[in-house]
């Protein structure tokens, strides 16, 4: 017998995101996101979730969105993690 998963997708905005975890839950993205193919820093994280930057690149973004749904269990498109981008 086939199983079918639920996975929703998440349609907010990493400010909105972030605004919902603990300082714990903050540290812990920021590492993940550090030791992911973003390569990213911990200045570039705050600044995302300040609505102060995005990413660059689409593959940036992209796999943001990756790390970012596998933490909170729920699928993320970079599209909608980061709205205003130009590219």
């Amino acid at each position: 017998m086939q199983t079918k998963e639920k996975n929703p997708t998440d349609a907010r905005s990493f400010p909105e995101i972030w605004a919902t975890f603990t300082e714990g839950e903050r540290g812990d993205l920021i590492y993940d996101l550090m030791k992911s193919k973003c390569c990213t820093t911990r200045q570039a994280v705050y600044n995302w979730a300040n609505g102060l930057r995005t990413p660059g690149s689409r593959l940036v973004r992209d796999e943001v969105a990756k790390v970012v749904g596998k933490f909170i269990g729920s699928r993320v498109l970079g599209a909608t993690l980061f709205p205003n981008s130009l590219r």
